[in-house]
Formats: C-alpha cells, structure tokens, sequence
C-alpha cells in the first residue's frame, strides 16, 4: 500500500542477487574472493531481514512488521513471501505456512490485493510477469499441482486468451490503441512448463547435469522435450498420486538425476544411494552418464 511496505521485497532481492547471481557468476570466473564477499553480504542481510520482518507469532514474512501497530492490519505480498521462501529468509522447518498462503489463493479473480484468511491484513497479488516467483517457490517446495491448477484456472481464463490467443502483460487488460499489452507474457507458462512442471533443469552449463522434478499435479500424464546443445531430452510422466512412471531420453554424455519425495524408491536404475537434495523432504538420484544416447524407464 504504500513504498515503505516494499523494503523486505528489496533487500530479499538483494539477496538472491548476491547468491544466485554475483556469487555464481564469481565462482564461474575463478574468482573466490568476490564469491566469498558477495556471500557474506547475502548473510548478512538476510539475517538482518530475518530479525525486522519474520513475525515468529504468525509464522510468516510481513511487509509492514515494523510498523504494524502503527497501520492496525498486516501487509503482506505475494512476490516478499515467494522470494523468503527461496532465499532461505523464513527459517527452515518452518515454511509451511507460507506455502500453504500462497498455494491456496483463490483462482477465480486476480485482483491487486487479496484479503488475508483468518486475519485482519492483505496479501498483494503480482502482476503476471512477477507471478514466476509464486511459482518458483511453490514448485521448489514440491507443491507443483497448485501451479497447474493456477494455469489451468486463472491462465486459462485470461480475456487475452479468449480474444487473440495470447497472454496479456495484465490480469484486466483493457483495449489498447498501441498494442502494448496483448501479447507479453507467453514466457510465463512456457518456462513454467518445461523446467517446473515437465521438470528439467539445467545444473550444469549446457545440461552437462540436469535434474528431472516432474510435478504434473491433476494432469493424467505429462510429456514434452527440452532442448540441449547435445540434442533433445524427451521426458514423459505417468502414474498414480503416490508412485511415478517415466520415460527419459538422454543424449551422450549428458548425466541427469531424479529428485524424488524422500522415501521412494526409483526402479531399473543403477544401485546408487540418494544424494540429500536444498528442499527437506527430497532427494537427489544420480543416474550415469552414457556414451551413446540411452533411454531410461523407471
């Protein structure tokens, strides 16, 4: 509601700038002191963030925490909470109610602001661009089928999509005279698709290493290719709600791995033991790299 409330948002993005961008970049370029330092600063702002903006008593990050008394309601947002969630802000074990925001905002209407369930604040809701962190973070998780139903449901039902075919850059587009807002953001659903959904994500430059997360949610199977430099990556995905079957085509010399719910057990792959994997409640399964294209099915 007003700029003061987007201070947690800019400096969790700061963060993940250092993280994921500064810090890997330097250790790509062979530049440990640069990684070291950007890291430091990621940690100590995050805790930093950590200590003004985690409310411990509601178990979420709240935009306006400092100031609540002041404003008589919580302010929250959905891109603050994603991006907690994904750059370790919320403490560990202690994710699940954000999720479970998150997941369950109604599909049926987009507006700015939803009110928040059982408390007196709000949850501001992003524009459709920005709605890639909601969903990053509910697929990290493991909570893939509520990124399908919001495809499905508020994707699906879009004015754009109804009258030219395409994704509008907002949720209410209005008649435009320029043109500028018809047709902006295919490149949600698509990455969404492919890398979240079908599940495979380069861990590797060039998918040297990548792993398979498929998460097709209420769909009945999921199938699709994702393109490397050394070839195709044809995945398809059945199976019940506790069990998966999948089809993996892989090019030479590429080394993929399966991140599964702890616990289960991949068939008609190598004995290996499973890896830990950054999200409690997975692991990572490293299956071999061959010298000839293979097909896996597990």
């Amino acid at each position: 509601k007003t700029q003061a409330d987007k201070v947690a948002a800019l400096n969790i993005y700061y963060v993940g700038y250092l993280r994921e961008g500064v810090a890997r970049l330097a250790d790509l370029m062979h530049q440990p002191a640069v990684a070291a330092e950007a890291r430091r600063r990621a940690d100590q702002t995050a805790a930093l963030t950590r200590r003004l903006f985690w409310s411990p008593r509601h178990r979420l990050v709240v935009d306006n925490l400092p100031r609540l008394a002041q404003d008589g309601e919580l302010r929250l947002h959905d891109r603050t909470s994603a991006m907690a969630l994904g750059y370790g802000i919320i403490p560990a074990g202690q994710e699940q109610t954000t999720l479970d925001l998150l997941a369950g905002l109604p599909t049926h209407e987009s507006p700015p602001m939803f009110p928040l369930p059982g408390e007196k604040g709000v949850i501001g809701f992003s524009f459709t661009a920005n709605t890639c962190w909601r969903y990053w973070a509910l697929t990290r998780f493991g909570r893939g089928e509520a990124v399908v139903r919001d495809l499905e449901e508020r994707w699906g039902s879009m004015i754009s999509l109804a009258q030219n075919k395409t994704f509008s850059e907002w949720w209410h587009p209005r008649p435009s005279v320029k043109g500028e807002v018809w047709a902006q953001n295919t490149q949600v659903p698509i990455f969404l698709l492919y890398g979240h959904i079908l599940g495979i994500t380069p861990t590797q430059p060039a998918f040297a290493k990548f792993d398979v997360r498929p998460q097709r949610g209420s769909l009945r199977f999921i199938e699709g290719t994702a393109h490397s430099p050394s070839g195709g990556i044809r995945l398809r995905c059945d199976g019940g709600a506790e069990s998966l079957e999948l089809s993996l085509d892989v090019p030479a010399g590429l080394e993929p791995a399966l991140v599964l719910p702890a616990g289960w057990q991949p068939r008609n792959i190598p004995a290996v033991s499973p890896e830990s994997f950054a999200v409690r409640g997975f692991s990572r399964w490293r299956l071999p790299r061959m010298e000839t294209p293979h097909r896996w099915e597990i």
